[in-house]
C-alpha cells in the first residue's frame, strides 16, 4: 500500500488491532488471555522497498503523517534516516519545527519539512491535548 500511495497512507497501512492470544499461566498452569495493545510510544520500521534489491523509498519530512489516529492519537516525534554506512536522526518539536542530529556535524541543524530523507523508522508518541 505504501509503495503505491506513499507515506501518506501510513495510518491506513497500520490499522492497529490488538493481538489476542491464549497462553498458559506461569503461576497456576491455567489458561489465560494475553492482549497486546499500543501504549505511549510506537516505533514503526519504514525501510520499505519494492523488492529485496531495490532502493529504499525516499520522501520529504512533510510527506510523513504528523498525527496517527489508531486506538489512540499519536504525534510524530522523530524519524531515523538511513544513508550508506550512516544514520541521521530528525526530531520534530512540539512547535512543528524539525532539527537534524548528525554525528558527522558538531552542531544541531534546523531543517524544513522539505528535507528529503530515506526513512528507516519513525517514532510516534501518544498525543494528549489538555
Amino acid at each position: 500500500m505504501i509503495i503505491q500511495k506513499g507515506f501518506d497512507a501510513l495510518e491506513k497501512a497500520l490499522q492497529f488491532y490488538p493481538i489476542i492470544r491464549n497462553k498458559q499461566c506461569g503461576q497456576c498452569n491455567g489458561s489465560c488471555t494475553q492482549i497486546s495493545k499500543a501504549n505511549y510510544h510506537i516505533f514503526i520500521e519504514l525501510d520499505i522497498r519494492a523488492s529485496l534489491h531495490s532502493a529504499a523509498m525516499h520522501c520529504k519530512l512533510k510527506n510523513l503523517p504528523t498525527m496517527l489516529k489508531l486506538t489512540k492519537q499519536y504525534r510524530l516525534a522523530g524519524v531515523i534516516a538511513g544513508y550508506p554506512g550512516h544514520f541521521v536522526a530528525y526530531c520534530r518539536r512540539f512547535s512543528g519545527k524539525w532539527e537534524q542530529y548528525n554525528n558527522l556535524n558538531t552542531k544541531v541543524k534546523s531543517c524544513t519539512t522539505n528535507e528529503t530523507v530515506t526513512p528507516i523508522a519513525a517514532i510516534y508518541t501518544i498525543y494528549e491535548d489538555d
